[in-house]
């Protein structure tokens, strides 16, 4: 470890950085992703498993305007709004129905047109065009804001969760502008400026007074 800052290796010049659990990732001038650190679940996206303590850029050439990073996996959306996802996918944080891993960028399944994207632990939201949010990923905690029908095992086997391969419309009539996923809750922000937040709540991240957790989300409390 580095007690300092030190300069990201390779001579690259970024715009944006987002950090998972133990990787990295980048987006140079010219809106190619570069990832470095940990890739055991394929989240560096360069077609390996191989981890790199240097920055080597995400594989199938696409070109993105924002990245964002998770437990184990990695998504990036492009300037026409498409959506895609690399890493672990377990819990369904990819958004895609195959199981386990995508050693390289996945098209999110279902042709939503993205203006935003989150990364949360193990899941993943957006928010699209037609004033839309989804959610799809691990649902434990109720962090998608909708009902799922499917369940999802851990790789140990010891550990079954409520999940959703595919992006789920969540449950509110809010129209959000921003949404920012967590370790097992998400927040957005509406067009007027109030903030909600749903999933876990063990420890009060929802806002709301208590610790009490919400599938659907709920209004922050003492907002202007």
């Amino acid at each position: 470890c580095a007690r300092a800052p030190s300069a990201v290796g390779g001579g690259l010049r970024f715009l944006a950085i987002t950090t998972g659990a133990r990787h990295a990732c980048a987006l140079a001038v010219d809106s190619t992703a570069y990832c470095w650190g940990d890739n055991s679940a394929g989240q560096l996206g360069n077609g390996t498993v191989a981890d790199t303590a240097l920055p080597l850029a995400v594989s199938g050439g696409l070109k993105f305007k924002l990245l964002t990073s998770g437990f184990s996996h990695t998504c990036g959306l492009t300037a026409g709004g498409d959506a895609y996802c690399w890493g672990d996918n377990t819990w369904g944080q990819l958004g895609e129905t195959v199981t386990g891993q995508a050693l390289q960028p996945t098209a999110v399944t279902g042709g939503i047109i993205f203006l935003a994207l989150s990364a949360g632990a193990e899941h993943t939201c957006g928010i699209g065009t037609g004033n839309t949010t989804h959610c799809w990923g691990e649902d434990a905690t109720g962090q998608l804001g909708a009902a799922t029908t499917e369940t999802c095992t851990s790789a140990s086997q010891r550990t079954i969760a409520p999940c959703s391969h595919t992006p789920l419309p969540v449950n509110t009539t809010q129209i959000f502008a921003s949404i920012f996923a967590g370790g097992h809750h998400t927040c957005a922000i509406t067009t007027g400026g109030k903030a909600y937040c749903w999933g876990d709540n063990r420890n009060g991240q929802l806002g709301t007074g208590n610790t009490s957790g919400s599938d659907v989300p709920v209004l922050v409390a003492n907002q202007p």
